[in-house]
């Protein structure tokens, strides 16, 4: 199944999306003079509104069945292959240390300017430190993505 997936997945994927883009157009031009008739108010309630709706869930399943998709066959290459997935769960390790570094040093309370709004938006001291840790864990994995950028390029330089 993964060999024919590898060869023929691509265009099945293509395949089967324009399959239901096909299906969709055809739900939506049948109804599509009903909903025209009705008032613009009077449109997202009825019946007649409901023929978009078919194109929405079709795109929120696609995209469920992609992202399983991606983790079985992310975990099948990672039981496949345990010497090239260990520097993949290296690096996701890395990334949690990193931001649980970055979230037991952030700062639980607000600036004295910001109490209120804090409080009026409920922003808890935990949200806030969450938040901060996001942003310095971002800032860090950039500050790390360009050095190695511009070491792997001196180091290229010089081979």
């Amino acid at each position: 199944m993964y060999k024919y997936l590898t060869k023929n997945g691509q265009i099945l994927a293509f395949g089967f999306g324009i399959l239901i883009t096909v299906i969709y157009y055809v739900i939506a031009s049948t109804g599509l003079e009903a909903f025209n008739a009705l008032e613009e108010k009077a449109r997202p309630s009825s019946e007649e509104g409901n023929i978009f709706m078919f194109g929405l869930y079709a795109a929120v399943a696609l995209l469920v069945i992609a992202a399983i998709a991606m983790l079985l066959f992310g975990l099948f290459q990672m039981a496949t292959d345990w010497k090239g997935a260990l520097k993949g769960i290296i690096a996701v390790v890395a990334i949690i240390a990193i931001f649980f570094i970055a979230y037991s040093m952030a700062q639980a309370a607000p600036p004295t300017s910001d109490v209120e709004l804090y409080q009026r938006q409920g922003i808890t001291d935990g949200i806030s430190k969450y938040v901060s840790a996001a942003i310095s864990s971002t800032g860090i994995i950039a500050a790390i993505a360009v050095a190695s950028f511009v070491l792997s390029e001196i180091r290229n330089f010089f081979k």
